[in-house]
């Protein structure tokens, strides 16, 4: 095998070929600041729950899991532990999902049962139901306001 003569190289080019364009990563999904939270009125305890776009927080008794609700639903035996989670996106629309397996007495949007792990849109003006007992009024995209 020769070695190339120097002239050879002349017809190389000189500008490398074009590289593959990089997938560009999707921008993080800030909350929208322009969102109004959710606000959930529990009307037998007297707690008032807002929720900023772009969190989750956990509806039921153990401190651990829903700190924000614990201390006044801790009385209630018929609302479970991990009893349901409320989701609001980034852009102020929100969810509700009870905890699998179940709770033990139910949840009820309106006048639907919910499914366990199954989550279901919330509207301004919803009666959420924990148990037979405790229930609450959500309010989206406005301050919550007496009944």
């Amino acid at each position: 095998m020769s070695t190339p003569a120097l002239d050879d190289w002349d017809e190389v080019p000189s500008v490398p070929a074009a590289l593959p364009p990089r997938p560009v990563p999707p921008e993080p999904v800030l909350p929208d600041r322009t969102a109004a939270p959710a606000v959930l009125r529990f009307l037998e305890v007297g707690l008032t729950l807002t929720v900023a776009p772009g969190t989750r927080v956990g509806l039921g008794r153990d401190p651990d899991w829903a700190p924000r609700t614990a201390a006044a639903l801790a009385p209630h035996r018929t609302v479970s532990a991990r009893h349901a989670g409320l989701a609001v996106a980034a852009d102020g629309t929100a969810t509700v999902t009870e905890e699998p397996p179940g709770a033990v007495n139910g949840t009820r949007l309106n006048r639907t049962d919910l499914v366990a792990g199954v989550p279901y849109p919330l509207t301004d003006g919803d009666r959420l139901r924990l148990g037979p007992r405790i229930s609450c009024v959500v309010r989206l995209g406005r301050p919550d306001r007496p009944e």
